[in-house]
């Protein structure tokens, strides 16, 4: 895959075509791996690891490495500790928030709604950045979660026209899940994943990043 950014098309729906047909060549594998994934979060302790195991695969597939559930093993087992305290600062920051959200909307007052308002919006920041930074961090040598994290934010500054039309995908992919369940049947979980790999891609090479050090200055 040519991750530089070309044509006359906007690079969010580029970025949208090119993960479908990612996923259309692999869709077989990858729902395995979305049903392996979902099977791995019953038991909890094995569901943030499967998640650093199938945004390893899906890094690898836009490279045109395609590895199957073997990958998805891969990544767990290397990600196994890092990927639990990744979920932990998400959970703890996720609760906190969520926690002020119902706060402010118990105070009967314009202030409060306000408050409320912002909550909302820091909550929905806080997710989209992780959303980035999960696959910067299998880009990134150092594998550094503070720097997955940094770059994540700047990702969204820089675009954000393009980070809301991802989010909305996203958005769209995660009603149809929690109405007909038919992305889970279909494998969209794993197209979430190639979304994200093929998107930091795009960024990186958008930056001029692709050829120094994978991160954006």
């Amino acid at each position: 895959m040519d991750p530089k950014p070309s044509g006359r098309l906007p690079a969010s729906v580029r970025v949208i075509l090119d993960s479908l047909i990612f996923w259309w060549d692999e869709w077989i594998n990858l729902w395995i791996i979305g049903l392996v994934w979902a099977i791995c979060w019953l038991s909890i302790v094995l569901g943030p690891p499967a998640t650093f195991g199938m945004a390893y695969v899906a890094f690898r597939l836009s490279r045109g490495e395609s590895l199957g559930v073997r990958g998805l093993y891969e990544g767990a087992r290397q990600y196994f500790v890092k990927s639990w305290l990744w979920m932990l600062i998400y959970a703890i920051v996720l609760l906190v928030l969520l926690l002020n959200v119902l706060f402010y909307g118990g105070v009967n007052t314009i202030w409060a709604e306000w408050l409320q308002y912002i909550m909302v919006f820091f909550m929905v920041l806080w997710i989209v950045v992780h959303f980035y930074a999960l696959g910067f961090l299998m880009e990134h040598e150092d594998e550094s979660l503070r720097l997955a994290l940094r770059n994540g934010l700047f990702t969204i500054i820089a675009a954000p026209g393009y980070s809301l039309i991802l989010t909305m995908v996203i958005l769209i992919l995660v009603w149809l899940t929690m109405k007909y369940y038919v992305p889970i049947l279909i494998g969209g979980p794993a197209f979430i994943a190639v979304l994200r790999a093929i998107a930091v891609r795009n960024r990186l090479a958008a930056y001029g990043a692709y050829e120094k050090d994978n991160q954006l200055h």
